[in-house]
C-alpha cells in the first residue's frame, strides 16, 4: 500500500518504519528520564546517609566536648543540607528541614565564633 504525501509516494513499509522509529525514540526518552530521576534519588539517598553520619559525629563531638570538631561538622552538615534540600524533602517530607538548617547554622556562631 502506498501513501501520497504531496508529490511524494511513500510505501506502507516506510510509514511503518518511521512510526516504529518514533515509538522507539519515545520509549527510550521515557526510560532515560526515569533513569535520571532514579539516579538523582540514589544520589540524594547517599547524601542523606552522609548527612545523618555527620549529625552522629556532631553528637559524639559534643559528648567529647570537642567544640572545634562540632563546628566543623556542623558546617559540613549544613552544606550537605543546602545542596540536597529538595531531595531530602522528598525522601523525608516530615522533617522540618528549615529548622534543622537554622540549628546547624547557629552551632558555629554560638560555640566557635564563625
Amino acid at each position: 500500500m502506498n501513501y501520497l504525501a504531496g508529490n511524494l509516494v511513500i510505501s506502507g513499509k516506510t510509514v511503518l518504519l518511521v512510526m516504529t522509529i518514533g515509538l522507539i525514540f519515545t520509549v527510550s526518552l521515557i526510560i532515560n528520564i526515569s533513569f535520571k530521576k532514579e539516579g538523582s534519588n540514589l544520589i540524594y539517598k547517599a547524601n542523606l546517609q552522609a548527612f545523618n553520619k555527620s549529625l552522629e559525629e556532631i553528637e559524639k563531638y559534643f559528648e567529647d566536648k570537642n567544640m572545634r570538631s562540632v563546628c566543623e561538622e556542623s558546617v559540613k552538615a549544613n552544606n550537605l543540607l543546602i545542596l540536597n534540600k529538595p531531595g531530602f524533602e522528598k525522601i523525608e517530607p516530615n522533617y522540618n528541614w528549615l529548622e534543622i538548617g537554622k540549628v546547624l547554622k547557629l552551632i558555629p556562631k554560638q560555640f566557635c565564633n564563625y
